[in-house]
């Protein structure tokens, strides 16, 4: 993808985060660069420890036997978290006899909704993932071989989410938020 493509959809999807945050799109995003720590911000940025900062910094990697967790909580059962992968290359392999992944560092989300989702290798996924509940736990885990530049993603909260009492009839009058 040419760079000012790049630049220009992350823009778009700032700015599509930050509304459902009830942010303003002018308003620079916050980046949790660290290992963890608790997500105070309605919507931001967070990388896996030692992601490139620019083209000079592309063969930096992430630390070996990592586990760090970003957290947010403190919510109601009507807090709807969004989560969009940017950038992933974090290490997996194919098993030959199954065809499945097997992810040697991953990134494990967990929303009460959905309960936990994990990625791994080293194309992010399309989808726009979409929790609800009182929580949101994010977990980055890697072994000790292999390290790649890692992940970068974007949240997004939305407190007091009650889709079901602005369309009460909807789904023959009765709704169930996942």
């Amino acid at each position: 993808m040419p760079e000012n493509l790049l630049i220009f959809w992350v823009i778009v999807i700032l700015c599509f985060l930050q509304q459902i945050a009830g942010q303003a799109p002018e308003r620079k995003l916050k980046t949790y660069k660290g290992c963890g720590g608790r997500l105070d911000e309605l919507s931001g940025v967070i990388q896996t420890p030692n992601y490139p900062e620019s083209k000079l910094e592309m063969n930096k990697t992430y630390p070996t036997n990592s586990n760090c967790t970003w957290y947010r909580d403190g919510g109601d059962d009507a807090t709807l978290y969004t989560i969009k992968f940017w950038v992933m290359r974090l290490e997996s392999a194919r098993n030959p006899n199954t065809n499945q992944t097997i992810c040697y560092d991953y990134m494990n989300i967990t929303v009460d909704s959905f309960g936990t989702l994990q990625f791994c290798g080293f194309s992010a996924p399309k989808v726009t993932i979409n929790g609800v509940g009182p929580s949101l736990k994010l977990q980055f885990i890697s072994d000790d071989s292999n390290n790649y530049q890692g992940m970068m993603l974007m949240y997004a909260v939305r407190p007091d989410y009650r889709p079901c009492e602005r369309e009460p009839c909807k789904n023959g009058g009765t709704c169930e938020m996942k």
